[in-house]
């Protein structure tokens, strides 16, 4: 490691990735030797075994973790195709959000020259696993995006996928 150290400070690109690379490595059985000193200690019912070496007996970094993490830190990916056997029919599908929703659609017709060339459909949506969008004005070019409109307030705009709408 070192030998890797000294490398990559004089600017060696591949001793750098390579040093980086030990480095995640370090860091993944450092995890694994801690996770098994827990389950150890779990095993057999002896918390000292955690206080021997430092760790603490709750692990509550994680869930403080999970608790800061906003649902506005997930980007929603879209993805549109045609419904099959019906003419003017699109099926929308977005990647979840944890403990997101409710979720909005906008279209725009055509190029979206500016934010008022966007429109709602119409309501918001429970899911965004599987949204059906009818009666749109079939060899028309269609953007879509969506966001999640959940209880911290609207978060931004997903990226806009088009579709010709057959």
């Amino acid at each position: 490691m070192k030998e890797l150290g000294v490398g990559a400070d004089r600017g060696d690109s591949l001793l750098k990735g390579q040093r980086q690379a030990v480095r995640d490595l370090s860091e993944i059985d450092m995890e694994a030797s801690v996770s098994y000193l827990r389950i150890l200690a779990i095993d057999k019912k002896d918390p000292t075994v955690l206080h021997a070496i430092g760790l603490p007996l709750k692990d509550n970094h994680q869930k403080v973790n999970r608790r800061l993490q906003s649902p506005q830190a997930i980007e929603i990916h879209l993805t549109v195709k045609h419904l099959k056997g019906e003419s003017g029919a699109i099926v929308v599908e977005g990647t979840h959000v944890r403990n997101g929703g409710p979720y909005m659609i906008n279209l725009c017709k055509g190029e979206p020259t500016s934010e008022e060339s966007w429109y709602n459909p119409g309501g918001h949506y429970k899911t965004c696993s599987r949204i059906v969008l009818k009666n749109l004005e079939p060899a028309n070019r269609y953007y879509i995006r969506m966001r999640n409109d959940g209880p911290t307030g609207p978060d931004p705009w997903s990226q806009a996928v088009s579709i010709i709408v057959l």
